[in-house]
Parts: structure tokens; sequence; C-alpha cells
């Protein structure tokens, strides 16, 4: 699951990943509303691991960057 936004405007996704082969996975995205992400939230399993970060999207001469902010490294940040 996934919410993505600011200032108090957002869009609710859900990711589901799928092996296809051991060299192929697809991924299944559909839009959620916020009803639907606040119960699945609700209902997420706790005790698997959960990835939190912030992510900064930027664009310059045409190309799309995506740089994901985690809180546990204070001096690096992965970009894309």
């Amino acid at each position: 699951m996934r919410q993505r936004g600011a200032g108090g405007n957002f869009v609710y996704y859900l990711t589901e990943k799928r092996t296809v082969t051991d060299m192929k996975r697809v991924e299944i995205e559909r839009r959620l509303t916020q009803e639907e992400y606040l119960s699945l939230l609700l209902d997420a399993d706790t005790t698997r691991r959960q990835i939190r970060k912030t992510r900064y999207c930027l664009s310059e001469n045409n190309l799309y960057y995506e740089i994901d902010v985690y809180p546990f490294w204070q001096d690096k940040a992965i970009a894309r």
C-alpha cells in the first residue's frame, strides 16, 4: 500500500507483486479510495517488515528523478 501526495492532497495505491518465473515478476497496481487505504492499513500485518520513506520527485530537461530518503539513514539517500 502506498500514499502519495503533499499538503493534505493524497492518492492511494495498492501494488500486488507476483512471481511469474525465477527471472520475472509482474506488478499489478490499482488506485484506492482513502477509505479502502485506511481499512487495509488497519488490517496490515505489523509483524512483517514495513518500508517507510519520503520520496522526492523532480524533473529537469525532460528527465524524471526520484530521491528516496529513509529514516534509518542520516547521511544517505537513493536516487533514480
